[in-house]
């Protein structure tokens, strides 16, 4: 499923005519996807990314006499007539006319026009698209009535498209008896991409809702870096392909300590446990130097610093795609696009040493990778624990820190949570043998340490601040 965010601002107190229903989500921000799983041939970078949410604004609004026109918001695409890298309008077209009858008028890349008359009552007819032999695509409303969508309920107008000649009859088209939905309150629950139609049939079906908050709704920096105590994450980083003269692998494990969120509500500061493992190759001396680390760091997350994260837009340089990961039990995640050069031309150039992409995923923070082969430089996240979620395949630390299992004893442990005190109970264990028993927190550091040689142990944990500890 190819997935397609399409964001429409509120202009309404603009063209707030007495309209019937609406093409437009009057009070928020709608959200698309494309179930047909097809490309978006508007965007030029389409084939990069899976499950995409790409952005549909509009850059301004003006008054034409009773009419008011929305000019789209434009992407970076590719201009199929000739090749070139250029500025494209979105998938609603170049600008939409607002007519104080209902109609709204769409304009394709070819400056064709698509009609949509909101005011339509059922069973009227009327042209939405002319084709200059004189054949015409019509649309009909061929119901009206009350439908569920989103948790929510709504009148909606089904609009039944179909091709006719000049001279009136049914002419055999693909888009034959494919429909638009017209919401009265939310906008359009079904549509097409207006920039190509009509030789695209690939529909977008409403996904979700700002206002109300239902369905898909945008992430931001502060929902990226959102960390829970007790969060671990484990990351493989590679640095220099074959090419480099001092490459180097690490495999760092991470676990959130504690969390600190300051008073305005911008910075967050985490306490987070490091473990690293790191393998350096040296090609002059071909010897591979390995060194290992522990140390609790204070990691801090300024969310205004990011705030280019949180933008609706596929505002090329440098605001990023949307989508659906495929990983990270499906998470939504942004991703940065390609670079481009304008070349004063009215053209664009990829910037082929911007090759490296940064991505960001809801509740576990921020990665990259680099696209060439020659080098695969990569910060990538293998495996996370939040709460009771897990995914990927965790990195055995013990074997790579070489940490020595201790000798292994049967006890129990209670109460847990405590009460400000724990039993260990040893049970049949050899009560001649000496036990060493420790409190450690998440970074392993002792809290308590103390040696037994009896059957039944009780420690007092009163002086510990509450959080999560371990007993060795």
């Amino acid at each position: 499923m190819r997935i397609i965010i399409c964001t429409f601002l509120s202009f309404w107190s603009v063209f707030a005519y007495s309209q019937d229903y609406q093409t437009f989500y009057s009070t928020g921000v709608s959200h698309y996807y494309d179930p047909s799983g097809s490309d978006f041939d508007c965007v030029y970078e389409r084939t990069l990314y899976q499950n995409e949410y790409y952005v549909a604004q509009f850059d301004s609004v003006k008054l034409s006499g009773q009419d008011s026109v929305l000019y789209t918001f434009k992407v970076i695409g590719q201009d199929t007539a000739n090749g070139v890298v250029k500025k494209l309008p979105n998938w609603t077209g170049k600008k939409i006319i607002i007519k104080q009858n209902g109609e709204n008028i769409f304009f394709n890349n070819w400056d064709d026009t698509i009609r949509i008359n909101t005011n339509a009552a059922l069973n009227q007819k009327w042209k939405i698209y002319s084709f200059p032999n004189g054949n015409y695509f019509e649309g009909e409303v061929t119901q009206k009535n009350y439908k569920s969508f989103l948790g929510l309920s709504d009148s909606v107008k089904v609009i039944t498209i179909n091709l006719r000649d000049n001279l009136g009859n049914i002419v055999s088209d693909k888009f034959n008896g494919k429909e638009i939905l017209l919401s009265k309150n939310y906008g359009l629950l079904k549509a097409y991409i207006f920039c190509h139609f009509p030789y695209d049939t690939n529909s977008f079906v409403l996904k979700g809702l700002s206002n109300p908050d239902v369905g898909i709704n945008n992430i931001t920096a502060r929902e990226i870096f959102d960390y829970s105590i007790g969060d671990e994450f484990h990351i493989e980083e590679i640095l220099g392909g074959p090419y480099a003269y001092n490459p180097y692998s690490t495999k760092e494990r991470r676990v959130i300590l504690s969390k600190d969120i300051s008073a305005n509500g911008d910075t967050l500061k985490y306490t987070v446990a490091v473990w690293k493992y790191t393998e350096r190759y040296n090609y002059s001396t071909n010897q591979t130097t390995i060194t290992k680390s522990k140390d609790t760091i204070i990691e801090k997350r300024i969310v205004s610093e990011y705030a280019f994260i949180n933008d609706y837009a596929l505002k090329l340089p440098h605001s990023p795609i949307m989508y659906q990961s495929t990983n990270y039990n499906n998470r939504l995640a942004k991703k940065d696009q390609y670079l481009y050069h304008d070349a004063g031309d009215g053209t664009y150039n990829m910037l082929l040493d911007a090759m490296e992409h940064y991505y960001y995923i809801e509740g576990l923070g921020e990665y990259y990778n680099h696209d060439q082969v020659v080098n695969p430089d990569h910060r990538e996240l293998v495996y996370y624990n939040k709460g009771s979620e897990t995914w990927g395949t965790a990195i055995d630390f013990v074997t790579l820190m070489n940490v020595q299992k201790k000798s292994s004893y049967q006890f129990l442990l209670y109460p847990n949570p405590s009460n400000g005190h724990i039993t260990l109970d040893f049970g049949s264990e050899n009560p001649s043998m000496i036990k060493k028993v420790k409190i450690v927190d998440l970074a392993g550091k002792v809290y308590k340490e103390s040696f037994v040689n009896y059957g039944l142990v009780k420690i007092d944990l009163h002086n510990l601040s509450p959080g999560i500890y371990f007993c060795e």
